[in-house]
């Protein structure tokens, strides 16, 4: 995925942005957007990361992401083969058009590409909760298997209506039965997907390795294995019922791994910052290799604030490595700083300034 030209209107601190990209002749291309804190950088890469299924790097709801809690705002973006994608906010409803018509379901999304990002909060995404790291290991699915995006909305949209179900009074058996045979199918397809993205990534990572973690993953073991999720769900129910959240399944699952280092491996959830840093540059050129091999198209990469929290040898050690082999890849990365000079050199550089909310090529 590579963007042609995006124009931004009532979006964050985005009054009306505009930006026509120069053509890059083999695909590589670096945006770099530079300006002060609060100029509206970041924003630039939420309304990019929304050509992802989901609520974007921010996770925000999609009310939010208005101007001034204004009740529309709206997003065009031209991709280089030729489809355009329109994101906006109406009547406090999310829209989605592709080339002009409408897009019922956001899950299509996936079908146009893959769309990677690292943010300063992914830092420690492998000492916090579980929830980032599943969404990352989804996000990164997508990209090798489009119709996973489907998967995961089907079951959310089971499991939402099974809690409902359990809420209210004399709920029919049957009901609740069938809501969680629904729930578990998808479920079932969402574990294995992952399970086939990280058997296919594994090859193209060079320092770690990553994998699943849970009870729920049990259920792969089983001969029936759509029956024994289901099952799981059944069992749960007096609990799911008193909490009103759903305690078993792959939105339970976890991610985990350790990281190579010369003479000993490192747990991912011990690794110091620097370590996590390297760990997140690993995932990000591994999943960019494999859906350049398995798509011919590289990711489009979003990087904000990238070299936040490194000493300047260390900013320029592993931002050479990431942009030189993302180049070599054919991918389009955009990134955020307040200074350009770390990336000054970098071939194939674009540089943007952003000030007040506007965009400009400098």
């Amino acid at each position: 995925m590579r963007v042609n030209n995006i124009k931004i209107s009532g979006f964050r601190n985005l009054a009306g942005a505009a930006l026509i990209l120069p053509n890059a002749s083999n695909g590589s291309q670096i945006v770099a957007l530079i300006g002060e804190n609060g100029a509206g950088k970041t924003s630039v890469l939420e309304a990019l990361s929304l050509l992802s299924p989901g609520r974007g790097l921010h996770k925000a709801n999609p009310k939010e992401q208005s101007q001034n809690g204004a009740s529309t705002f709206g997003i065009f973006i031209e991709l280089d083969d030729d489809n355009t994608v329109g994101i906006g906010l109406k009547n406090g409803k999310k829209q989605l058009q592709l080339n002009g018509d409408d897009m019922p379901r956001q899950t299509a999304l996936a079908m146009l590409g893959n769309v990677l990002w690292l943010t300063p909060r992914q830092d420690r995404l492998f000492l916090d909760g579980p929830a980032p790291r599943r969404d990352l290991l989804d996000r990164l699915t997508f990209g090798l298997m489009p119709t996973h995006a489907e998967d995961v909305a089907r079951y959310k949209h089971h499991t939402k209506n099974r809690l409902k179900l359990l809420a209210g009074h004399n709920t029919p058996e049957d009901w609740l039965a069938l809501e969680e045979a629904q729930a578990a199918a998808a479920g079932v397809k969402i574990l294995t997907n992952r399970q086939t993205y990280l058997a296919a990534l594994a090859p193209h990572l060079t320092d770690m390795t990553l994998a699943q973690q849970g009870a729920t993953l049990e259920v792969l073991d089983e001969p029936d294995v759509v029956a024994a999720l289901a099952g799981k769900f059944e069992r749960s129910r007096p609990r799911d019922a008193i909490t009103g959240s759903t305690g078993t399944g792959p939105m339970k699952v976890d991610v985990g791994g350790v990281l190579r280092l010369e003479g000993h491996d490192v747990p991912l959830a011990q690794a110091s910052s620097g370590q996590h840093k390297r760990a997140l540059i690993d995932l990000t050129l591994a999943h960019a290799k494999l859906i350049k091999a398995e798509t011919g198209r590289p990711p489009l990469i979003l990087l904000d604030e990238f070299t936040a929290h490194l000493d300047a040898t260390r900013q320029q050690q592993l931002l050479g490595q990431l942009t030189s082999e993302l180049l070599e890849l054919g991918a389009q990365i955009w990134l955020t700083d307040v200074d350009l000079a770390p990336y000054a050199d970098l071939p194939y550089l674009v540089a943007v300034g952003v000030e007040g909310g506007e965009l400009s090529l400098t």
